[in-house]
């Protein structure tokens, strides 16, 4: 049994691969989620309530403008990095991550402007006090979305653990 164990995360074969991320991925989802859970708490303590509500609306405004923002594109990173690995066309994958990367900085900057243009503007419910938090904010939209072609590319090139 324990040989079997050891032959199962040890070995060259799919099943040892697919052994090993799985497992890494799912110590990485532990770690994350107990690293979020207290994050929160710590912020809620030292924040107060107010503050902390603040944070966390805009925190979910920038989280939600960064799934448009990667355009389904880590997706077609994966399916496309995947073929052209295959066939060892590093040309093409080079190209698409950088295509890639380009049209999410310009979907990204769209954003932006139009989220500021509404919560500046029309949405008269933000404070001055709040806009530092919006501004500082805006700089989570471009890393949730870069991190996520990251992601995509990695888990091609069989690397989830990084």
């Amino acid at each position: 049994m324990n040989s079997t164990i050891k032959e199962t995360f040890t070995g060259k074969g799919l099943r040892s691969r697919l052994a090993r991320s799985s497992s890494g991925n799912l110590v990485l989802n532990v770690i994350s989620t107990l690293l979020t859970f207290g994050t929160g708490v710590l912020l809620a303590r030292f924040m107060g309530s107010e503050q902390y509500g603040v944070y966390t609306y805009f925190f979910e405004i920038f989280m939600v403008l960064a799934i448009p923002a990667q355009f389904g594109l880590p997706t077609l990173i994966v399916r496309e990095t995947a073929k052209d690995l295959e066939t060892q066309a590093w040309g093409n994958i080079k190209g698409l991550w950088r295509w890639s990367s380009n049209i999410t900085a310009l979907i990204t900057l769209i954003l932006a402007v139009l989220t500021s243009v509404y919560i500046l503007f029309i949405d008269q419910s933000v404070r001055q006090n709040q806009i530092l938090t919006l501004i500082w904010g805006f700089a989570l939209v471009p890393i949730a979305s870069f991190a996520g072609l990251r992601g995509a590319a990695l888990r091609c090139l069989h690397k989830v653990i990084k």
